[in-house]
């Protein structure tokens, strides 16, 4: 797992050269395993990051913390935030918010990151305020048990080292 997410913000890394990704990755004192589908866990983790350096001038934060059964992730930025009238709207499909006409975009991502989150078992939120950021929550559980899920994967265990 921290070998897939060190590669993840590596490419990220290389599309946005201006900004950075800080990782900040908490786990209990064991190595913690997922099992996901890597197609989808990547959509999630490349929109969510994306967005963030796509949005905001500043580096963003990318949390990730382990326990028992479920791994949470949170994604802040320092952006232009998503207007208040926005916000229930973020995950229909093609829909660009009304202070983002300046930057490239289809609309889809937050599209596709909600599916995926849910197709995993997960649940996905924000909070966010103009002019100031936003911060996206996705919880995970650690092992997905969909039998049809037949592209699932163990990533390895999240071990924070090397930080």
């Amino acid at each position: 797992m921290i070998g897939f997410m060190r590669q993840l913000v590596n490419d990220l890394g290389i599309q946005h050269d201006q900004r950075t990704i800080d990782v900040d990755i908490t786990t209990p004192n064991r190595s913690e395993e997922v099992s996901w589908d890597r197609g989808l866990a990547r959509r999630i983790l490349f929109n969510l990051l994306n967005n963030a350096l796509k949005y905001s001038s500043q580096s963003v934060r990318l949390g990730l913390r382990c326990d028992a059964d479920m791994i949470h992730v949170q994604i802040s930025d320092h952006g232009i935030g998503i207007v208040a009238d926005d916000q229930a709207h973020v995950y229909e499909p093609f829909f660009r918010g009304k202070n983002t006409e300046f930057v490239h975009g289809t609309g889809i991502g937050l599209f596709i990151v909600q599916r995926a989150v849910q197709a995993m078992g997960g649940t996905i939120r924000f909070d966010s305020e103009l002019t100031v950021g936003t911060t996206f929550f996705v919880d995970l559980p650690r092992h997905v048990t969909d039998p049809d899920a037949q592209s699932s994967e163990t990533l390895g265990p999240v071990i924070p080292t090397d930080r």
